[in-house]
């Protein structure tokens, strides 16, 4: 284990900077996660993809080392003091471990569910429905000019659930028409659609198309849809948060799609 001193040194510079750019953070590849239970998540799940840990000394007892794991990753391991965790940390209050990661490698399964988010560019409620879709079993997301995943708040909203979920990252619709031709059901949530509850449709595959917190759906994205669907609420209330409507649609529609994941 090591010791970090200075406010110059390359790999606080490295880190705070991923922290902060999309576009250096897309150059190289890696991200940052913050906090002992991300930092934990991520020694557990996907240790191969650690670059460094960067932990204040009293903390490193939460950190949850085997001792194999221990061996493999010591000299990942940097000890800084609070002022220094806070010169990376995005957030106002630092947490006491920071681990830079390897970005997943681009490869999307077509697995029987299928989330496409359409234009969500509000960071807490992709991380949010990204959470949900792990734990409903819409793993594998397709986002369409959404925000960006490593965005540290998606992170954060994701509680961890992100090196679990199979995300593809685009810029157009066109993979929803291919989709649909291998049999999927193009299934978006609408104002104008029908009751998610009182669907008869079975469907054997499907895409849930979730659309933007301000807009809804693109009209690029509605016109492949096959099925148009809603939330029945109460006259006074206009919508739902995008994260809440895409957590009760998927965990509706979940019990209709056979075949798992």
């Amino acid at each position: 284990m090591n010791y970090i001193t200075s406010t110059t040194n390359q790999k606080i510079i490295h880190a705070k900077k991923l922290g902060r750019d999309k576009k250096y953070r897309s150059e190289k590849g890696e991200f940052l996660v913050e906090g002992i239970r991300w930092v934990n998540e991520t020694i557990k799940w996907a240790r191969d993809k650690i670059e460094s840990i960067f932990i204040l000394e009293e903390s490193v007892v939460d950190v949850e080392f085997t001792d194999n794991c221990k061996c493999e990753i010591s000299d990942k391991i940097y000890f800084l003091s609070q002022s220094l965790l806070k010169k990376i940390a995005t957030t106002e209050t630092p947490q006491p471990a920071v681990a830079i990661v390897k970005m997943k490698q681009k490869e999307f399964e077509f697995k029987n569910r299928i989330l496409f988010l359409d234009e969500i560019s509000d960071p807490g409620n992709v991380g949010t429905i990204i959470r949900t879709g792990v734990a409903s079993g819409f793993s594998n997301i397709i986002l369409k000019n959404c925000v960006d995943i490593y965005n540290p708040k998606v992170v954060r909203s994701t509680m961890g659930t992100l090196l679990h979920a199979n995300i593809l990252e685009i810029d157009n619709a066109n993979i929803l028409t291919e989709l649909k031709s291998n049999g999927y059901s193009i299934v978006a949530a609408d104002i104008k659609g029908e009751n998610v509850f009182e669907s008869k449709n079975l469907f054997q595959k499907a895409a849930l198309v979730i659309g933007s917190e301000a807009h809804g759906l693109s009209s690029e994205v509605k016109n492949i849809a096959t099925h148009l669907i809603k939330i029945p609420m109460d006259k006074k209330v206009e919508s739902l948060n995008a994260s809440v409507s895409a957590g009760i649609m998927m965990y509706q529609l979940g019990d209709k799609v056979n075949g798992g994941t």
